[in-house]
């Protein structure tokens, strides 16, 4: 940790040339050819991070990042394709629970069962046009592959993002304004996402 001391980083030269990270093109034409033609903007969610067994002591800062699936209801009103990038079985539970309960938000293709590793995620974010994450691996693997990643961020952000994300400048905050506020971030984000939707729209 005290490295940035030693090469005397300061936000003027954080290395983040991006992208550093690439998926496998084998791997990115698979998805294309399964996503097939492409009519609307590709977003994909992200919504809860994992724990760790082995850090107990954790779990409540983790329980803070995450976002209720059931929140997302409002995305259905965007001309918009939506794909989950969220492995886990509790997170994937809470899809199928949703759908089971008569879900009436937009609705989310989830092939993550042929998702096996990182590569895996990477060859279908590069087929999307933008990420929506909480703070975890997906937002991290999105960035450094220079994709577009809108971040949902709890009040008590990690430190590492800063106010601005310097480490990955594709990386968009949106962060809430009080401990637990997701409405409010949300409400953000829509405002931006329907705009994002119109300039697709537009040039389509």
């Amino acid at each position: 940790m005290s490295l940035p001391r030693v090469f005397q980083t300061t936000l003027d030269n954080v290395p983040n040339k991006v992208p550093y990270l690439f998926a496998e093109p084998g791997k990115v034409q698979a998805w294309a050819t399964k996503l097939g033609a492409k009519s609307k903007l590709r977003v994909g969610l992200a919504w809860s991070g994992g724990f760790l067994p082995n850090q107990p002591e954790t779990r409540a800062i983790k329980e803070r990042r995450n976002i209720p699936l059931a929140r997302f209801a409002p995305f259905k009103n965007f001309d918009a394709t939506f794909y989950s990038l969220q492995k886990g079985e509790r997170a994937g539970s809470e899809l199928k629970e949703l759908l089971s309960d008569g879900w009436n938000g937009p609705a989310i293709i989830d092939w993550t069962a042929e998702i096996h590793d990182f590569s895996d995620t990477a060859a279908l974010i590069q087929n999307l046009d933008l990420v929506i994450s909480v703070d975890t691996s997906i937002a991290h693997l999105a960035g450094a592959m220079a994709k577009p990643v809108w971040l949902l961020n709890r009040f008590d952000i990690e430190w590492r993002w800063l106010p601005n994300s310097p480490w990955y400048p594709t990386v968009r905050l949106f962060g809430q304004q009080a401990p637990g506020d997701w409405a409010g971030v949300l409400d953000r984000l829509i405002t931006e996402l329907e705009k994002l939707v119109q300039v697709y729209d537009a040039r389509a």
